[in-house]
Parts: C-alpha cells; structure tokens; sequence
C-alpha cells in the first residue's frame, strides 16, 4: 500500500508540473482509482459496505466526476491550459514547502514510522495542495479540481483510518459528494473564463 500512496501524492502533485486542464481530471481520476485499489486491498471481502465504498471511489471518483467535468471542457472547446494560471518558481518551492511541512506534522502526530504515518502525511499533502490551488487560482474550473481534490484527501484520511461508517452515513456522503461534484460541472458550464476573471479583479496571491 505505501507504493499507492507514493503514486497518489505524485498524482495529486502532477497537475502544477503538466499544466492543462486534462492532466488535472487525469490526476483526480486516478486520485479515486488509487485508493479504491487501497481499499481493495485493505477489505478484499465482498460485502455491502465494500461495495458501496468502492462505488464510491472507483466509479464516482474515478470514473464519473473527472468524466462529467470533461464533456463541460470539451462542450466549451477550452484551450489545453483551460483557466489555470501558470506557476512560477516561487509557487513551485512553496509547494514542495507544503509537502515538506505534511510529512514533518506526520511524523509528530504518528512517531511510529509505521504505513499510518504515510497515509497521514499524503493525506495532508494533498490536502495543503488542493487548498494551494483555491488559494492562488481564480478560474472556475481550477477551483472546482482544487475543492476535488481536498474532498479526495479527506477521504484518503477515512481509509488511512480504516473504521467504515454506518451505511446510511456512507450513502449520504456518496450522494453529497455526487451533489457537489455536479454543482461544480454547473458552474463550470454556466461561468465563462471571461466571466471568472471579472469576478476576480485582483487575481491570484502568486
């Protein structure tokens, strides 16, 4: 499983390296893919809730949302960046900063050394990484992938816990996460590019 979470904070990191709008939904696709693999791995045995929280990973994360979000793009004939703002040097080092800073508050909170300790600290990486995205991005698509992947994080943190809630609570968050997801693709629709930037004057911190 640690070569998983090595994949997913790489896959979590690779959209502000490759910057277009496809490599972001690539990396959210496969964000839900790797951890229903997690999962999988982690409760092989075949029961409802299994079921459900693979659904939820593997085809509503992995599979539904970044598809959902890729026939807005396509429908709008985005450009290949889309509306991400390009980093620069200082961005770059204040993300491997944020990396940095997840594994050292990992290692306070866990001193084991054990996979837990990875699991937090690829949890809060990705975490810090979708908040750097909101943080310093002012399109409307990027700031739906940056709120996606801190849902995705928050969920990585559930499965590092490896306590499975209720089946009531898990189909409402299922349907909440569903909920929100097609809101973004709305927004992503109705808000033009143009649109985002009037909104937001000033632009981004970085």
């Amino acid at each position: 499983m640690t070569t998983l979470l090595a994949a997913f904070l790489v896959v979590a990191a690779l959209p502000f390296f490759i910057v277009t709008w496809r490599t972001a939904l690539a990396a959210l696709s496969l964000q839900g893919l790797l951890m229903g693999w997690m999962f999988f791995q982690r409760a092989p045995v075949v029961s409802l809730d299994s079921i459900l929280a693979l659904v939820d990973l593997v085809a509503v994360r992995g599979l539904l949302v970044p598809f959902m979000l890729y026939r807005v793009m396509r429908t709008q004939n985005a450009l290949r960046r889309g509306d991400t703002i390009l980093p620069n040097l200082l961005s770059l080092m204040m993300i491997a900063a944020l990396i940095a800073l997840a594994f050292r508050l990992a290692s306070q909170l866990d001193p084991s050394g054990a996979e837990s300790q990875t699991t937090i600290a690829v949890a809060v990486s990705a975490l810090l990484l979708g908040l750097f995205t909101l943080a310093t991005q002012t399109g409307v698509f990027t700031q739906a992938v940056g709120a996606l992947c801190v849902e995705n994080a928050i969920s990585l943190f559930e499965l590092g816990r490896g306590n499975s809630a209720p089946l009531p609570v898990e189909l409402g968050m299922v349907a909440v996460f569903l909920l929100s997801a097609c809101m973004y693709a709305l927004y992503v629709r109705w808000i033009q590019p143009g649109q985002a930037q009037e909104f937001s004057a000033e632009g981004p911190i970085l």
